[in-house]
């Protein structure tokens, strides 16, 4: 278990080192080392870490290094539970890198070593085009200790989420084009990256200039944006409750592998509230500062609510609850705003302690007590 957090602590040193300093020289070898260390460990490890390695990333390689051409490639199968499963079940983008890189090198721990600079290095340069707004080691570590362990097994999706991240680095900047772009990119690697058009109605419909800037509600005076946090809330509850109004939502918009998990009613789950309310709690009290130090906190509380919201959908099935990860990978974003929004330095330190701690123990009880994704301890190849 140690070596997680070894391997974490060394790729962080390495973030701070790369963003502290002003010389691009040093900014990209420590970069190259943040992105490089990670990547090994996901590399290295044994085959069992990670069900997905051999679900589907083994019969890939298998069938790659056999295939004499790409389009024999294409044309393979494999038996697994039952059933034939095609190459072409998966992603292009997948696909293809699993090819390329198992025929260049032949080499399974690098196809994982390839796999996971794919997933670091969208999120990485994401944090670090951002890094003049959020502390950059801050948010790798938010990550590493809520989803890293479940990247060694979810690879496709990881992926897909990253490049969606990467996205909204130029979309926070107004570069729509870029955004939709990298959404495009994230597509090839899993389909669930459509998700990334759900989260650009979101912020539109938040950010979205209106004449009336302020809305009354008795005697008071409400930014209208909350208004809309609350209004988005209300209706993707009264979605996640129907369950059948949300496998037909997911069926049109080609989503149909998670409308599959969510044959069932929908029920509330407290320990994902008790997960999540430290986290509430830290961002009420600050509310006034990070609004000062971001107007962009409407959407990031709505990106909150909305993980909350999703998780509820273990209540059917424990994976379907994992589409909601595009919503909480933006906490690597709204979680260092809260230390950057304090003016004094020592609540900057009692803030950072505060959420590294709940990282940790959110860690340690999903990954190491209950044994999630099936990761630790971690096994060398």
């Amino acid at each position: 278990m140690s070596i997680y957090f070894i391997t974490f602590l060394l790729t962080c040193v390495s973030t701070k080192f790369a963003e502290s300093t002003k010389k691009k020289i040093y900014q990209i070898i420590f970069s190259f080392f943040a992105i490089l260390i990670p990547s090994l460990l996901a590399g290295l490890r044994s085959y069992e870490i990670g069900t997905d390695v051999e679900v589907y990333i083994l019969p890939l390689f298998q069938l790659a290094r056999l295939s004499e051409n790409f389009s024999d490639y294409l044309s393979a199968h494999w038996f697994y539970v039952w059933r034939y499963i095609n190459v072409t079940d998966y992603e292009p983008g997948f696909i293809a890198l699993i090819y390329f890189t198992t025929k260049f090198f032949d080499n399974l721990s690098i196809v994982l070593l390839v796999i996971h600079i794919l997933i670091i290095t969208p999120l990485y340069v994401a944090l670090f085009r951002l890094r003049d707004y959020y502390p950059v080691w801050l948010g790798m570590l938010v990550f590493f200790l809520s989803g890293f362990n479940n990247s060694l097994n979810l690879m496709r999706q990881y992926i897909a989420m990253s490049f969606v991240l990467l996205g909204f680095s130029y979309l926070i900047k107004q570069d729509t084009k870029k955004y939709f772009y990298f959404v495009f990119i994230a597509s090839l690697f899993h389909t669930s990256a459509i998700m990334g058009l759900l989260i650009y109605f979101i912020f539109f419909f938040i950010n979205q200039e209106k004449k009336y800037k302020k809305m009354r509600l008795g005697k008071k005076l409400f930014n209208i944006k909350i208004f809309r946090v609350v209004f988005l809330a209300l209706c993707f509850l009264l979605v996640l409750f129907s369950s059948n109004l949300l496998v037909f939502l997911l069926d049109t918009i080609g989503l149909e592998e998670y409308s599959n998990y969510l044959y069932g009613d929908v029920k509330f789950l407290p320990n994902q509230l008790l997960f999540r309310l430290p986290i509430f709690f830290i961002f009420i009290i600050n509310w006034k500062k990070l609004k000062r130090k971001d107007s962009n906190i409407y959407f990031y509380w709505a990106l909150l609510i909305m993980d909350l919201l999703f998780a509820q959908l273990a209540s059917v099935y424990e994976q379907s609850g994992r589409i909601g990860y595009y919503f909480s990978q933006f906490s690597m974003l709204s979680y260092p705003l809260l230390i950057t929004s304090q003016s004094r330095r020592i609540n900057k330190v009692i803030l950072s302690l505060f959420i590294i701690s709940y990282l940790f123990l959110f860690w340690f009880f999903n990954f190491a007590w209950l044994g999630r994704t099936e990761t630790v301890p971690y096994i060398f190849l």
